[in-house]
């Protein structure tokens, strides 16, 4: 972070409030004198639930390396989600998952990871950005369009909620408005080109309450799925704070309807290939009414393939890249582009041509670290015969390599560590194809020739 008092402009502003727009206003305090949050939802409801997040209602989570990164802009921060409720767990020991290759059994290995709702993580985070104090929250604040000023996104039209306009201008622009993003838009309007983009259409869909437990279950969160290529559905089950459990179902394609009541949410977790979330759910008492979410397809945005971009402006987060959430990973990339913005901004020392360069900078590094998890998600997901997209020439034999590194990683713990630590985003995909894995996994390989 920046140690000394110079600033790289009078003011930012960031489109959203969400995780990845919380945490880009958290590195963007350090370079500017004012930061302004740009939010088009009012404050949350009761339970905490802000109408423009409609899947904050099921699972989430955050991987290690999120955490790492939160911990390091907001020092404390991961304890302090534990002292509002959070509940600490060691995945690999407290999560019963059950998938294709069967039960893996429970390891303890240290790597902990606390699970939570969104509410409570998106809260702690604002109450801690609430702390600095360049930064300001606007909400019920409509972003329209972008304004240029030749190659230059100077601001953006708001309007408010009593309807007027109003230009809000600053030196670097953020748009962390989500997968639903307008940013393609209103770059096409000012004549910026599109980028390319790089589709995954899974079809995937949730439907799950927050439910309290008649007595203790045995793990503190479950995952069992049917196995691919025909498997359609998958129960996902995860403590909470406030002594409750969040339990769903997903369901892959089109051809089966989300289910509306907790009836139907049983229903299908009854049929998986383990009875432990199904008997968990039907021995407790539903809390919530049912929630239900849409995912239709896993989207890239190549921003570091265009040739011109305009400074003064970057997206961040799902605007870039919206993953398969059941594989958890959105919420961990956006904070370590987050955390990769506010690096840039260091190194641009002042100089105003390296800041004019940030954005093409930027989008090169954010490349780089959503290429791993987009190949962890989008590898699994190919292997489902509901998904659609382009089936690349190496996808088999990387398809083959996998399942037999999964069957090595469910006899050895220590791969299955490594598999862990490569998944949290803590250590490179590369680290699963050293010479040492690969002369590991080479006689499972063979065996599925």
């Amino acid at each position: 972070m920046q140690t000394d008092t110079r600033k790289l402009g009078e003011r930012a502003i960031v489109l959203g409030a969400g995780i990845a727009g919380t945490l880009a206003g958290r590195v963007l305090a350090d370079h500017f004198e004012r930061v302004t949050l740009i939010e088009r939802d009012g404050a949350p409801d009761a339970d905490g639930y802000r109408k423009g997040v409609p899947q904050a209602k099921l699972v989430h989570g955050v991987l290690r390396s999120g955490l790492d990164a939160i911990n390091a802009l907001f020092p404390g921060f991961e304890q302090e989600l534990i002292e509002r409720g959070a509940v600490p767990s060691r995945p690999l020991r407290d999560t019963l998952f059950v998938d294709q290759f069967g039960l893996w059994p429970r390891h303890d290995v240290g790597l902990e990871v606390p699970m939570l709702s969104r509410p409570l993580l998106e809260r702690t985070l604002r109450d801690r950005l609430a702390g600095v104090r360049n930064v300001e929250l606007r909400g019920e604040l409509v972003a329209q369009e972008l304004i240029a000023e030749g190659e230059r996104i100077a601001g953006v039209l708001c309007r408010h909620a009593d309807g007027t306009i109003s230009r809000e201008l600053g030196e670097l622009i953020v748009d962390a408005t989500g997968r639903g993003a307008h940013t393609g838009e209103w770059l096409r309007r000012l004549g910026f080109a599109l980028p390319e983009e790089t589709k995954i259409e899974v079809d995937l869909g949730y439907a799950g309450c927050f439910v309290r437990p008649r007595r203790t279950p045995p793990f503190l969160g479950a995952l069992v799925a049917e196995p691919p290529p025909t498997g359609r559905f998958a129960s996902l089950v995860q403590t909470q704070e406030g002594e409750r459990m969040i339990v769903a179902v997903a369901v892959r394609g089109t051809d089966t309807p989300l289910p509306n009541d907790y009836a139907g949410v049983l229903a299908i977790a009854e049929r998986l290939p383990h009875p432990a979330p199904f008997e968990l759910m039907r021995d407790a008492d539903p809390l919530t009414p049912i929630s239900r979410f849409g995912f239709p397809a896993s989207v890239q945005r190549h921003y570091e393939r265009l040739e011109r971009v305009p400074h003064g402006f970057v997206c961040i987060g799902d605007a870039i890249c919206s993953f398969n959430p059941i594989w958890g990973q959105g919420m961990s990339v956006a904070v370590l582009e987050a955390r990769a913005l506010g690096e840039l901004l260091e190194q641009t020392a002042g100089d105003p041509v390296a800041l004019a360069a940030l954005p093409g900078a930027f989008y090169a590094q954010a490349a780089r670290i959503v290429a791993a998890p987009w190949q962890l998600s989008v590898g699994p997901d190919f292997a489902f015969d509901t998904t659609r997209g382009e089936r690349k020439a190496e996808l088999r034999s990387k398809r083959g390599f996998g399942r037999a590194l999964g069957k090595l990683a469910l006899q050895d713990p220590e791969i299955r560590v490594l598999t862990s630590d490569v998944y949290h985003l803590l250590k490179p995909l590369a680290a699963l194809s050293t010479p040492d894995v690969i002369a590991r996994v080479m006689p499972l390989l063979d065996a599925e020739r």
